[in-house]
Order: C-alpha cells, then structure tokens, then sequence
C-alpha cells in the first residue's frame, strides 16, 4: 500500500510543479501551453499576501509538498482535517499546464491540504516541522 500511495504523490508533483507541454501538428512539434508557474499564498483572510514566479521558490515548494506524506498509509491521507483546525495560509499553484491546486497550511495542524487534484480531489497529508515552518513563513521566501 505504501508502494501505490507513494505512486499517486509522485505522479502528483509531476502533475502540479512539473514542466507540462502538448504535442500539436502533424509533425509532433513540442510547445509549451505558455501558461508560468506560479505560487500566490493567501492569508486566512484571503488576503494575497505573496506572489513568485521565482523558479528557486516554486522549486523548494514542490521538494517540500512532493514528499510530503511518503510515511501514509492508505485511507489515512483522506481524512478530513479536525473542525478546529485554523488555517494559516492558503496556497495557490498554477501549473504550466494552466491548472490550479489549492494548498491550506494550518496554524495547529501539523498536515497540508490539497484540493482540486486531478482523479483525487481533496487529500490530507503530513509534513516535517522544517517543512511547515516554511510554508507558514512565505515572507521570508524571498530575499
């Protein structure tokens, strides 16, 4: 089960952070879609409070969240989050693809969100205490 799971979150940091391109034409010809990477970080306000195109960034980001739940077993990364849980930032990432994955970092949750994967939906996953200082500090991402 650990072996499938860490499929699924593999497939779906190439999916969100990857470089996604389409063939067209006769002759295959490779294009990008055109559409940047790109992270806005929202308070839990829904104030935006932070926006990167930076690929150094974007690059960390997706180190961080693409390992993120290699531990989980099945059903685990499914529940939902406690219904005190306070958010602290709520992530947008855009892919070249044109996507977007919303991510949610809480305040008292040592776990992330993502919502609106594509063939998953919403899923719950845990992070390190390095990771979620991280993420919960996006004011410090940029020098």
């Amino acid at each position: 089960m650990k072996k499938g799971l860490s499929i699924v979150l593999g497939m779906f940091a190439c999916l969100v952070l990857s470089a996604c391109s389409v063939r067209i034409g006769e002759m295959g010809e490779r294009m990008d879609e055109g559409t940047s990477q790109m992270i806005r970080v929202y308070d839990a306000d829904e104030e935006k409070v932070f926006e990167t195109k930076d690929e150094d960034i974007i690059d960390k980001f997706g180190e961080y969240v693409g390992t993120a739940g290699e531990e989980v077993e099945g059903a685990k990364i499914f529940k939902e989050v406690p219904a005190d849980a306070e958010v602290a930032y709520h992530f947008v990432v855009t892919t070249r693809a044109g996507h977007e994955v919303d991510m949610y970092v809480y305040e008292n949750v040592n776990d992330i969100v993502l919502k609106n994967i594509p063939l998953l939906g919403t899923i719950r996953l845990p992070l390190s205490e390095q990771e979620l200082d991280w993420l919960r500090h996006p004011e410090k991402w940029e020098n």
